[in-house]
């Protein structure tokens, strides 16, 4: 990938946290965190075989001075902004650089409980109809994993978007054991 860095890990028995200072961040998430997500899941399958179930946490910092980085609203081919206008420009990472999602944990703890125990009543797949970014949907599975008798997977569904651009869009299932 071309990227030198540095990683520095934290952890406890049961979660850990990963900080990666890199020159180009924007290859390490790739677009809207594409190889982020990839990375994430490589890494929570390799540890998962060797140490069990953990919880991994991974944060990107660019390393470059911020005089060095790209203007954030243009974007690498330069001139035309991204995201504004659209409803896509909101800053979904929260602040102090730590990953944040789009709807409130609460809320998305009660959703996850609701579809979990209407599954698990009906005996039916529930869909969860939300696009929810990755950390969303984490909460969603965590959620999901410590109620007896469902378990829940992502699942995914292509479209066109506007621009005739083949999209994938990701959603929480939740079943029945």
């Amino acid at each position: 990938m071309d990227v030198t860095g540095a990683i520095t890990g934290t952890g406890s028995d049961e979660r850990i946290h990963l900080s990666v200072k890199v020159d180009k961040a924007g290859r390490i998430i790739g677009k809207r965190g594409a190889t982020l997500g990839a990375i994430r899941h490589l890494l929570s399958i390799a540890i998962r075989q060797a140490y069990g179930e953990l919880t991994i946490d991974v944060d990107i910092d660019d390393d470059r001075p911020r005089e060095a980085r790209p203007d954030r609203d243009s974007d690498d081919r330069g001139g035309r902004k991204r995201g504004r206008g659209r409803g896509r420009g909101r800053d979904r990472r929260g602040g102090g650089g730590e990953e944040s999602g789009r709807y409130p944990e609460e809320k998305l703890q009660a959703l996850a409980t609701r579809a979990a125990e209407k599954a698990r009543e009906t005996g039916q797949t529930i869909t969860i109809n939300l696009e929810l970014n990755s950390y969303d949907r984490r909460i969603v599975h965590l959620t999901v994993a410590e109620i007896e008798g469902v378990q829940s997977q992502s699942e995914e569904r292509e479209a066109m978007d506007g621009d005739g651009n083949e999209v994938v869009t990701k959603f929480v299932q939740v079943l029945p054991e």
